[in-house]
């Protein structure tokens, strides 16, 4: 039987949500803007035939018509006479100052306007951005003026970190012009990298793409300078054509005010804090890239692993010693198509999970970390799997960690395999992984194929329809898993958005309620919210290859609400939408049911407050053991909850998060709370303190429950850096420490020295098990 969507009470909420939908799309509107574009300097070696098509900006310094004759004589292959003007032509050296003669002949973007904390107006810095490229290079020199170098954030240095909390610059390269997707590029006035892959326009960030790319950056009197030089051959764009041009935006953050400045123009209702520079769409345009030459992709990355390992078991000890090596080949298939492979694989340098306490009745959701899965892993997200804030989604039909890990534990992989990229207007991608066979306890796993097919094809300005299919195969026998799935991502204007997915699986002795299903509107502008939400899973929907919370269950979800941004001087922006999630069984059932009331602000200050008293319904159809010797009898449960946190200015040395969970919970009381302090000095040290505890008293007794971790991190440069994450956890009696050290000794090599220690916390401290492993990989660019 089928998804039955066509209830009363859901098709009239979806005649109002249409109705809402379309007077939105009249009053957003669907001009186009007129663009900015910004004109690329060539400076190569090879001598383009076609000549230079006329800038559309202004040059820093006039018009520079001698500048430009001379790039003409350079590009028709005449040698300029004047040797002043022969050095000129040279790629700027990446010392993180724009001093080398090149940069002034380049086009300046300049006029950033704000978007907080005065939206329209411009910015009280300014920033200049030049741009340039060769046959091997893409440059980008960034000149941020300040007042005030000396008040300068800059406190991150890791290459890879967080750096929201610091001053820093943004750029957005939409290669394939689609208006879409894109390669994001982050620095600060430190020089730390950090990249990502956008897809949908910000609806999945995958902030683990990793790019081989160069940033220098100097703090001076007059604010500060950065240089950046990416390779082309790291980028993916289409081949041939006489002139490209791509999607381009700049954005720059002043920390210490809170500013956030842009080169194209994003308004607020484009989306909340910094995911509104992924609006692709409102991107300006790079012009004037002639005869960029797509080179084929060949990158080789053997690693070799050595180490030593010792597990305390009963009957005791197994000590044995590590030896492997294994490959990962990334390979240009064409100028649109990327092929990933890896063979042995292995993970050893990836952090240990986070530690956590489960007091709900499903499964926890623990975010991918493995470089394989995570390129490229936008086009495979269909559910909510990307949601901010939210650490459990409730459905995502793709969850990688389905494979090469059981229940904690890593599952060889034999090889896989990965393309992706752009096929005759659509987007692809393909998964295919082996993992070996794998015993632990009284679990056996057979050697499995895992594979996933994905298309997607983009429609109209900024919405895509797609299919995916994913099977599970165990080989040497007969059994499968099946999952077919369809969805939609539709655009309206700046603020409306509506998503819809339907899918199927197929095992073998499973049959009918197998299908899953969700619609999904939302009007978010700076002003105004409103959410719907309607998901369907039945019984029998068996996704092996995905994660989903609750099956047999018919959900509805809204939420209303509306921010204000009033004039006083110590309040940017106060938030308050009141929500409803009403969650029945397949026979209609009520089993959940929570309302409440959302409260969000943000202090002038950088300051945040969130507040949620709710009231809750929970039906338990069977007696629930909720912690040893501990038991919630079956029934029906009404109760009052607060959910609260404050974050101070995450900018600063030492900020703090406090937060809390407090009220009635089932038939007795909860009191819940976390602390995060996190203390950075200086660039090179950092501290982070997490404390999560519950004291939860219930009619057939009471618990407590205890998370206390820590992680020390020590930067020697923007390449090197060592990290200790100590973790403890009561009600596991789990005690560990995982130790990484990594140097980043060339471009796209890596040495990490890793020691895991795990103790058992129990009655007495004593050792489970020990790994001490070393991992050499080395990057080859043919």
């Amino acid at each position: 039987m089928g998804l039955r969507l066509n209830r009363q009470g859901v098709a009239a909420v979806l005649v109002a949500v249409s109705l809402i939908m379309l007077a939105l799309a009249s009053v957003d509107g669907f001009a186009r803007e007129q663009r900015k574009q910004l004109k690329a300097l060539y400076i190569g070696k090879q001598t383009p035939a076609s000549g230079t098509p006329e800038t559309a900006v202004q040059f820093a310094s006039g018009s520079a018509p001698s500048a430009l004759r001379t790039m003409d004589d350079h590009r028709n292959g005449r040698s300029p006479e004047n040797r002043t003007d022969r050095d000129a032509l040279q790629p700027p050296k990446i010392d993180g100052l724009l001093t080398d003669p090149v940069w002034r002949l380049a086009p300046v973007a300049s006029g950033f306007t704000q978007r907080d904390p005065k939206e329209g107006e411009p910015a009280t810095e300014p920033t200049e951005v030049r741009v340039l490229y060769d046959d091997d290079y893409l440059y980008i020199g960034f000149k941020c003026y300040d007042r005030e170098p000396d008040r300068i954030v800059a406190r991150q240095m890791r290459n890879d970190a967080d750096l929201e909390n610091d001053d820093y610059i943004r750029i957005l390269l939409d290669t394939y012009l689609d208006r879409r997707n894109a390669f994001a590029f982050q620095t600060n006035p430190l020089g730390a990298r950090w990249d990502a892959q956008i897809t949908d326009e910000g609806r999945s960030i995958n902030r683990d793409w990793n790019c081989v790319w160069e940033v220098q950056a100097q703090i001076t009197d007059e604010g500060w300078e950065a240089e950046l030089r990416i390779p082309l051959n790291q980028l993916r764009f289409p081949a041939g054509g006489d002139v490209s041009t791509w999607g381009i935006n700049f954005a720059r953050v002043i920390r210490r005010k809170r500013e956030d400045t842009y080169w194209s123009p994003i308004l607020r209702d484009y989306g909340f804090g910094s995911r509104a520079f992924y609006r692709i769409s409102k991107a300006g345009d790079l012009v004037g890239l002639d005869h960029l030459t797509r080179r084929p992709r060949l990158e080789i990355r053997p690693y070799s692993l050595s180490g030593l390992q010792k597990t305390i078991t009963d009957p005791p000890v197994k000590a044995e010693r590590v030896l492997d090596f294994g490959l990962d080949v990334k390979y240009g298939l064409s100028a649109d198509l990327i092929a990933d492979i890896t063979i042995n694989t292995d993970f050893a340098q990836v952090e240990a999970d986070q530690e956590r306490v489960n007091l709900t009745r499903f499964s926890l959701f623990f975010p991918e970390k493995r470089d394989f899965f995570l390129e490229g892993a936008g086009i495979f997200r269909v559910g909510q799997g990307d949601r901010p804030g939210r650490r459990t989604p409730n459905e995502q039909l793709f969850y990688s960690r389905r494979i090469g890990l059981h229940n904690g534990k890593e599952v060889p992989i034999i090889a896989g395999t990965k393309v992706t990229g752009n096929l005759a207007g659509l987007e692809i991608g393909l998964l295919d992984v082996m993992t070996d066979r794998f015993v632990s306890d009284d679990t056996e796993l057979p050697r499995t194929n895992f594979s996933v097919l994905r298309l997607r094809r983009p429609v109209m300005e900024r919405s895509s329809i797609g299919m995916m299919v994913m099977s599970k195969d165990a080989i040497g026998s007969s059994d499968f898993n099946r999952t077919f799935v369809a969805d939609g991502v539709f655009a309206f204007g700046p603020a409306t958005n509506i998503s819809a997915w339907i899918a199927k699986t197929r095992t073998p002795g499973i049959h009918n309620r197998d299908w899953a299903g969700n619609f999904n509107f939302n009007y978010r502008s700076d002003r105004y919210t409103f959410r719907v939400n309607y998901t369907e899973v039945q019984e029998n929907f068996n996704a092996e290859m995905g994660f989903i919370r609750r099956k047999d269950i018919r959900r509805f979800n809204a939420e209303a609400g509306k921010g204000v941004r009033p004039s006083w001087n110590w309040l940017r922006r106060l938030y308050s939408g009141a929500y409803i999630q009403y969650l029945t069984d397949g026979q209609n059932v009520l089993q959940t049911r929570d309302v409440g009331l959302r409260t969000f602000i943000q202090f002038e200050s950088g300051h945040i407050l969130f507040s949620n008293p709710k009231v809750q319904y929970e039906l338990l159809d069977f007696d629930w053991e909720i912690h040893p010797g501990i038991v919630i009898p079956a029934g029906i449960y009404k109760f009052v909850a607060y959910d609260f946190f404050f974050r101070s200015d995450a900018s600063r040395q030492l900020s703090v998060r406090l937060g809390g969970n407090l009220g009635e919970f089932f038939s007795g009381t909860r009191f819940g709370g976390n602390l995060n302090l996190n203390y950075r000095p200086s660039p090179h040290f950092s501290l982070d303190l997490s404390y999560n505890g519950n004291i939860v008293n219930l009619p057939t007794g009471e618990f407590t429950t205890n998370v206390l971790s820590t992680r020390i991190t020590y930067t020697l440069s923007r390449d090197m850096f060592a990290k200790a994450y100590i973790q403890w956890n009561d009600s596991a009696e789990l005690l560990s420490l995982n130790f990484l050290y990594n140097w980043y000794y060339r471009p796209g090599s890596n040495f990490y020295l890793v020691y895991n220690h795990r103790w058992d916390a129990g009655d007495r401290i004593a050792t489970m098990d020990r790994a001490l492993i070393i991992k050499v990989t080395y990057w080859l660019n043919l």
